[in-house]
């Protein structure tokens, strides 16, 4: 794999069984390999006449587990783990909001030209389940950087 790559980030969430829009982002980032952990990483501009701070974001993963760190105009770290409930404070310009993630299953495709992890999990709040998502993240080689 390439230092630098395009991320595919696509999110799917049901809520009470119905199926919401999901949604897709693709943007370039950089993508690298220690110690056992594939690591990405990209930033997030906002529009302009949002005035909000640009989020850098860390994806740190292996078959087992998944980080997202976020800071800048957000900021927070969740970790998925299966069958582990993870707490995390995500602050957002508009206040600090508290959610847990409970991975249900985890996937990791490792290939020469292409890098997936998928993980479906349960977001919950103020003691709730929410909802149920999946998130698939996809790491090509972008030769044109």
């Amino acid at each position: 794999m390439t230092k630098h790559v395009l991320i595919t980030i696509s999110g799917e969430h049901r809520i009470d069984g119905q199926a919401q829009e999901p949604v897709t982002t693709k943007t370039k980032g950089e993508y690298y390999f220690r110690n056992g952990r594939h690591f990405v990483r990209f930033t997030q501009s906002p529009a302009a006449e949002s005035g909000a701070d640009p989020v850098k974001n860390l994806f740190k993963f292996t078959p087992d587990c998944l980080e997202v760190i976020k800071s800048g105009g957000i900021e927070s770290r969740m970790i998925f783990e299966k069958d582990r409930m993870n707490v995390v404070q995500y602050r957002t310009p508009s206040g600090i909001l508290e959610m847990g993630m409970k991975a249900t299953e985890i996937r990791l495709t490792e290939e020469p030209a292409r890098i997936e992890i998928c993980v479906d999990y349960e977001l919950h709040a103020g003691g709730s389940k929410i909802q149920d998502s999946r998130v698939t993240i996809g790491v090509i080689p972008f030769p044109y950087f």
